[in-house]
């Protein structure tokens, strides 16, 4: 009688220790999954606001003071967007933490396609990261050509301006003269005689 007692005090006790186990592993899910669905709303809004100045900036503006502007912007969008490379990458790592903490609390559970939905959520936000990091670095090189080009063209039309206005001048003082009648006859005559 006292060993069955034993042999069953043992068997709860050891039922317990696995429920007091499987209280933990939910408890450090729920918080992993918690940091994971923080940090995917920040992912969105990161990927909101590179999307919504992307779109802002769709054609280069013929001024130079507002194409520095628009370089500016991007310049610091890309230091913003490198800045947050580590997050994305953390956020992939913690989804695969996730993986294995959901494994511990559904052992018998041989699929799990909310995981797989997850992971393929995190996934996708990540390439879109990527991606519109990339086209900020690609319209950033584009500005950047555009902005030597704007320069040499505005070098270009000083110097036809200095021009336009010397060859201007010059046919003013030629209007100017009294004896441009008297002149003008004399030149027919050398051309057509």
């Amino acid at each position: 009688k006292r060993g069955r007692k034993e042999s069953k005090n043992e068997a709860i006790m050891e039922t317990w220790k696995r429920l007091w186990q499987l209280s933990k592993d939910y408890r450090s899910r729920l918080q992993a999954l918690e940091y994971v669905l923080k940090d995917i709303d920040r992912a969105n809004g990161i990927l909101s606001e590179m999307h919504s100045k992307l779109s802002q900036y769709h054609e280069v503006p013929s001024d130079e003071i507002d194409l520095k502007r628009m370089i500016t912007d991007l310049v610091d969008l890309n230091a913003k967007c490198q800045e947050n490379n580590g997050a994305f990458e953390t956020l992939l790592s913690n989804v695969s933490k996730i993986r294995r903490l959901v494994e511990r609390t559904r052992p018998t559970q041989t699929t799990h396609n909310d995981l797989n939905t997850l992971e393929k959520d995190v996934k996708d936000i990540y390439k879109k990261f990527k991606l519109g990091f990339s086209h900020i670095g690609e319209r950033l090189s584009g500005l950047e050509l555009c902005k030597e080009l704007l320069r040499k063209y505005r070098g270009m039309m000083d110097n036809e301006k200095v021009w336009l206005s010397q060859t201007s001048a010059k046919v003013q003082t030629v209007l100017a003269r009294t004896d441009l009648e008297q002149l003008t006859v004399s030149l027919l005559r050398i051309f057509y005689l």
